[in-house]
């Protein structure tokens, strides 16, 4: 992950640098196992095909609560 809004301390618990390139975390493992399967299966379709990217799922707070997530995205590129 290359950019995640400071908002996301909000949703999660944790600040955003902590999932800047999975400095110490990964989003991935907030998500609940078994919202897990769809989710990539959304995620990886849109990047297979290169378009962005739109998916509900929920994760678990740092607090144990659990919480839905919208998420849109896209990936960036390169050679």
């Amino acid at each position: 992950m290359e950019y995640i809004s400071d908002n996301i301390a909000e949703i999660t618990g944790y600040a955003a640098s902590q999932f800047i390139e999975n400095r110490q975390r990964t989003f991935a493992s907030l998500i609940l196992e078994e919202d897990r399967p769809t989710c990539h299966l959304h995620i990886d379709r849109a990047l297979a095909q290169q378009e962005t990217f739109e998916v509900e799922y929920r994760i678990r707070h740092r607090d144990g609560s659990i919480r839905w997530v919208h998420e849109k995205g896209k990936a960036s590129y390169t050679e």
